[in-house]
């Protein structure tokens, strides 16, 4: 038989199996609104991470080098739940998806001041103050520019009794606070007027002859019509 025989040498291939890549999504901040919140995004993989996680409305997508990674926000008052929805590393797409970030977002406090009056001297009357939030309230008002110092409420609702002896001016401070948050942008206040007694007095000729004539003068003090 005519031919060649080749020697048979062993051939060798190195496959590297990468892992798949992940996300994790962490964090469920409490805030107050118009302020911001952090929630986390932890990868497993080789950077850099091609990712998307789903705000409440929309998908938001990224690509980033830092693990872990933080995400600041600022979701409107209520509670937003963000998801995991994709993500990528350097070499392969992953599956694995994991977490979810909950913010719950406090609305501010507020408060409106009842109490515009008139009354008369010696009398009395009352201001009210009528707050929207989670009690307790921490508040304070002024008396003509006096403060009534630190207060707290219990209630949603405050009736206070005044017996001004001059025009006066009651004004809510320009923060008040609640369980969660406060709000420093209070601008409340009522006018109480307060008007004296009226007195009423004659005078004039009180002798005169049988058929004559005089005259009289009232005169009066406090505020018209009388």
């Amino acid at each position: 038989m005519y031919g060649c025989n080749a020697p048979v040498n062993p051939a060798t291939a190195l496959i590297t199996v990468r892992p798949l890549p992940t996300m994790t999504i962490s964090g469920n901040p409490i805030i107050c609104e118009s302020t911001s919140a952090n929630f986390n995004i932890t990868f497993t993989g080789t950077a850099p991470f091609n990712y998307s996680y789903f705000n409440g409305t929309s998908n938001v997508n990224g690509t980033t080098s830092t693990n872990p990674l933080t995400i600041t926000v600022s979701p409107p008052v209520g509670t937003t739940t963000y998801t995991p929805v994709s993500i990528a590393d350097q070499y392969c797409t992953g599956t694995a998806l994991n977490g979810s970030s909950v913010v719950k977002v406090n609305p501010k406090p507020t408060a409106t001041l009842f109490g515009n009056d008139t009354i008369c001297v010696g009398s009395s009357s009352f201001i009210a103050i009528k707050f929207v939030g989670t009690p307790p309230f921490d508040y304070s008002y002024t008396t003509n520019g006096v403060s009534s110092g630190s207060l707290s409420s219990p209630v949603d609702s405050v009736s206070i009794p005044v017996a001004p002896n001059v025009n006066t001016t009651y004004a809510l401070s320009t923060s008040i606070s609640d369980a969660n948050c406060s709000n420093s942008n209070i601008n409340q206040s009522v006018y109480m007027k307060v008007t004296p007694i009226p007195t009423a007095a004659i005078t004039g000729t009180n002798a005169i002859c049988s058929g004559g004539s005089t005259n009289l003068t009232i005169n009066f003090t406090g505020e018209a019509p009388l």
